[in-house]
């Protein structure tokens, strides 16, 4: 045995129960929280319709129609009858008036400050289109809503799953001097196990939610804010279901093929090899299922014990 010390933290107990089993953890994918923001206005800023229409039918009499047929033409005419004639006096007086000396004057006279006072109106108009500027940028900006990090459980970040401790079991533990019932002895395959299952739900995990932000929410009329927050609740809701459950199926899946094929791990905690002596220069080698609290692993993938 090795005298190599390791020194390693111990887990918040008031994040998660100390008698909490692994399997607890992975039922739930690793996950200890959800988290879900809703925003409304980003919803109706997206899906806000940019006008609305209505359809009125009604039934009116020719005379009804003809008089507002004539209405609507002799409004139209005296409306254009007017605009050109301010159009037409507008440049009459622009031709009158100014020159293109005059012009040029004047644009020069904006641009020069014989005293003071006109400076400073000046810096005023300056300033007055900087701050119109400013306020039109600061209301085009588009709000960015940051997506927050899913919590794992504080397991798959401590130093259990870390290369150190999986390496200092290896060099301090030798498992062919235990019982095959002492934890010891499979001491590193599990917590190697455990950290390719950390490993494992973090990507399943980012997959779904890649999946869930890319997936769009159709409806054929725009929700009012409760109903919207009753809609995404169902749809997280059942998000939360699902993705534990396609992983759970995934590991029941791995469980079912070793065990229909009778596959033997190194550590031979489902069955060992027995020989038996049929002449006196040969022996027969077989392998035996062992049994956990009358489960024969030879008859069932699900056989557990409490190292």
């Amino acid at each position: 045995m090795s005298n190599t010390k390791a020194n390693f933290s111990l887990l918040d107990t008031t994040r998660n129960s100390p008698n909490e089993t692994i399997q607890s953890i992975i039922n739930r994918l690793m996950i200890d929280a959800w988290q879900s923001n809703i925003s409304f206005s980003a919803y109706y800023k997206m899906c806000a319709p940019l006008s609305c229409t209505y359809e009125d039918t009604r039934q009116h009499d020719i005379f009804y129609l003809i008089s507002s047929i004539l209405g609507i033409f002799a409004g139209l005419v005296f409306g254009i009858e007017i605009l050109i004639l301010i159009i037409l006096r507008f440049i009459e007086n622009m031709a009158d008036n100014f020159s293109l000396i005059e012009l040029k004057r004047t644009f020069k006279n904006v641009f020069i400050c014989r005293n003071e006072q006109q400076i400073i109106n000046r810096c005023h108009f300056i300033l007055l289109i900087a701050i119109i500027c400013l306020l039109y940028l600061a209301t085009s900006l588009t709000l960015v809503s940051k997506t927050e990090q899913s919590r794992i459980h504080q397991i798959c970040s401590s130093n259990f799953v870390s290369n150190d401790w999986i390496d200092y079991i290896y060099n301090t533990i030798d498992p062919f001097q235990l019982n095959y019932t002492d934890f010891r002895t499979t001491a590193i395959g599990q917590y190697q196990l455990l950290a390719s299952l950390c490993q494992l739900s973090r990507q399943v995990l980012n997959d779904a939610l890649s999946d869930l932000s890319t997936s769009h929410f159709i409806e054929t009329e725009l929700l009012s804010y409760n109903l919207l927050y009753e809609r995404i609740q169902s749809t997280f809701k059942e998000f939360q279901m699902t993705i534990p459950n396609s992983f759970l199926n995934s590991l029941s899946a791995i469980r079912q093929t070793t065990g229909a094929n009778m596959l033997m791990n190194m550590f031979m905690t489902s069955s060992k090899f027995q020989y038996e002596s049929a002449l006196a220069i040969f022996s027969v080698f077989y392998t035996r299922p062992l049994s956990y609290q009358g489960c024969n692993c030879g008859l069932s993938s699900k056989c557990v014990q409490s190292s």
